[in-house]
């Protein structure tokens, strides 16, 4: 009689972590690292991390099932198992803030940097540039918007606004109590990577007080006749960084 034996694989499966068993669902997810995602078909195994996870994760693993059947018909089925690890490598861009400083009531703008950076991935560099057009200010909550309140050094006195140019990154910060003066709390700029990753830092205005000048006038002339003088006033000048600015 012929023991001849043939083997099909009839099913491939990810072991939840939970629980330790083979489980019909297509996703699971570590907590901590990230969702993995098994093709079926292929036994293929897709890693989506969570964005702050780096290093190398507990991973998953895959169970296949075969049945074999030997030459009089008759089957059997075991099962074998394997694991799937991937390593997640750092790869963070960095972000520099900006200041300005100019006289009271007038219009502000600070630029923050950006920069991606390459990191090296089995032998080869993979290169993490910032998206176009992710430019984007965070609100007291935290909220990704285009304009925010900004308020004075304090914290809770509204003196103006920001708001950002999401191609260039460029903050403006227009005044609207042109009586005040001081720092100004910083707003939050953030950017994104290219693989997803968001970082922020912040851009802080400063307001120098300017005073105008006033000279007294002073006429003389004998009595009963008319007199005019003309007191002059001149606008105030401030020294920003080396110039003078009025």
């Amino acid at each position: 009689m012929s023991n001849d034996k043939t083997a099909e694989i009839t099913s491939k499966k990810l072991v939840d972590p939970a629980t330790g068993q083979p489980t019909d669902e297509t996703t699971v997810t570590v907590a901590g690292e990230g969702s993995y995602t098994i093709d079926p078909t292929t036994g293929a195994v897709t890693f989506t991390p969570e964005k702050d996870f780096v290093g190398t994760a507990k991973g998953v693993t895959v169970q296949a099932t075969a049945t074999i059947t030997n030459a009089n018909g008759k089957t059997a089925t075991i099962t074998s198992d394997a694991t799937y690890t991937p390593t997640v490598v750092p790869a963070v861009p960095t972000a520099n803030p900006a200041t300005s400083k100019d006289i009271q009531g007038a219009i502000q703008i600070g630029t923050p940097t950006f920069a991606g950076t390459t990191v090296q991935v089995n032998g080869e560099d993979k290169t993490i540039t910032i998206k176009d057009n992710s430019y984007t200010l965070l609100d007291k909550d935290g909220n990704e918007v285009s304009s925010t309140p900004a308020f004075a050094e304090d914290g809770t006195t509204e003196i103006g606004t920001f708001s950002i140019d999401p191609v260039t990154g460029q903050v403006t910060f227009t005044p609207t109590d042109k009586s005040y003066t001081g720092k100004v709390t910083p707003a939050k700029v953030q950017a994104e990577s290219s693989n997803g990753i968001k970082v922020d830092t912040t851009y802080t205005p400063e307001i120098v007080p300017v005073t105008p000048t006033a000279t007294p006038a002073e006429t003389i002339n004998v009595q009963g006749a008319t007199q005019t003088g003309k007191p002059e006033f001149k606008g105030g000048t401030a020294d920003i960084d080396g110039v003078e600015r009025q």
